[in-house]
């Protein structure tokens, strides 16, 4: 076992200890652990100088109270039946691969949420500066608002029958796997596409700069006009990638 230790300043050394029983020096100036890939199952009390925060890959059922400077938090491939309250100021929260049922409120600075994998049926508020979404893999029927700052989202293998508005920013959208029999208008910087796999019978009208669409198995039976040039990879047959300049776009 071998935890990672680093401080504030540059008077004190980082450090690596075998355990958290380990005498941890200075242990109010931590601001970095990382305790990933051993097999603990559970942390002791945090203190609140901790600003990142590394625990992926162990057999962890619960997480301390977190600190209140905490900006990342990293506690993916565990047990985790439940999160503690989330900091206000975290930036970064990667906990899949866990059983989470349900999130905290979320904190009003994230930027990025992975949170796949798991057994959640929805996600709380989110907030105005989120920029990546990965949400696939759980059992989510309808996505909350989506905030404009969003520009990569993750939500496939859900119970999804419908999706809000899309971001103005948003350039991927992976819904695959899902029960949808439509999707919104795609804004005009968007560049992939990927929504195999569901009840659609057309496609949105296509912006100039997408570069991919995958929407096999579906019941998409004709296509009209022509794709934009900017396609690259056009999967509509489960069996074959059909270059552009044989195809045409649907559109609603």
């Amino acid at each position: 076992m071998v935890i990672t230790i680093k401080y504030t300043g540059k008077k004190n050394k980082n450090i690596q200890i075998n355990s958290f029983n380990s005498v941890i020096p200075n242990y109010k100036h931590v601001v970095y652990i990382d305790c990933r890939h051993n097999q603990l199952t559970e942390i002791p009390s945090l203190p609140n100088s901790v600003q990142q925060l590394y625990c992926s890959s162990n057999r962890l059922t619960s997480l301390p109270k977190l600190p209140d400077g905490l900006k990342i938090l990293e506690c993916y491939n565990n047990q985790l039946t439940e999160l503690p309250d989330i900091p206000i100021y975290l930036e970064s929260l990667i906990c899949n691969d866990n059983q989470l049922k349900i999130l905290p409120n979320l904190s009003i600075k994230l930027k990025t949420l992975y949170c796949q994998h798991n057994q959640l049926k929805k996600l709380p508020k989110l907030p105005s500066t989120l920029s990546f979404l990965n949400c696939s893999n759980n059992q989510i029927s309808r996505l909350p608002i989506l905030p404009n700052s969003i520009v990569n989202i993750v939500c496939g293998y859900n119970n999804l029958t419908w999706l809000p508005k899309l971001p103005k920013l948003l350039r991927v959208l992976s819904c695959n796997n899902n029960k949808l029999t439509w999707i919104p208008k795609l804004p005009f910087c968007f560049e992939c596409l990927i929504c195999d796999n569901n009840q659609l019978t057309l496609l949105p009208s296509l912006p100039t700069n997408i570069n991919m669409i995958t929407c096999t198995q579906n019941n998409i039976a004709y296509l009209k006009t022509q794709l934009p040039k900017s396609i690259e990879v056009f999967s509509w047959n489960e069996k074959k990638t059909i270059p552009y300049r044989y195809l045409k776009k649907i559109i609603y």
